[in-house]
């Protein structure tokens, strides 16, 4: 992932300020893992409906998160999502959560995308 970002730098005329990351279900849990890892490198990252590393949360700070996770979802417990999101608000980290009361895993993400992608229009890199 970082060889691609850095790739992309190399061959696009991107804004290095704006960089973001998502990712749904594993894909999330690859979204915290390498948002958490490396967060100096992006504006903010949004999981959605994985497991956060909990140990590394402190590394988010000061990366805005936006968490989106289906209460019904019966692969990923909801609750690594509220966890998550409550150790964010302790840390006093800048962080949205949306938890979808009628959703499962799957079938909520492409509802989701407008308002992710409009938030993230709303932040660059501190």
């Amino acid at each position: 992932m970082l060889r691609v970002i850095k790739e992309v730098r190399r061959d696009y005329k991107i804004d290095p300020d704006r960089i973001y990351m998502t990712g749904h279900s594993m894909g999330a849990e690859g979204t915290w893992l390498i948002g958490l890892k490396y967060p100096h490198l992006f504006a903010a990252i949004a999981p959605m409906s994985g497991r956060a590393p909990l140990d590394l949360i402190k590394n988010a700070q000061f990366l805005p998160v936006y968490l989106a996770h289906g209460a019904k979802d019966r692969q990923v417990d909801v609750q690594h999502s509220r966890d998550a999101y409550q150790l964010l608000k302790n840390l006093g980290s800048e962080v949205v959560y949306h938890e979808l009361p009628n959703a499962g895993h799957y079938g909520f993400i492409n509802e989701e995308f407008r308002a992710m992608f409009d938030w993230f229009d709303g932040h660059k890199k501190q």
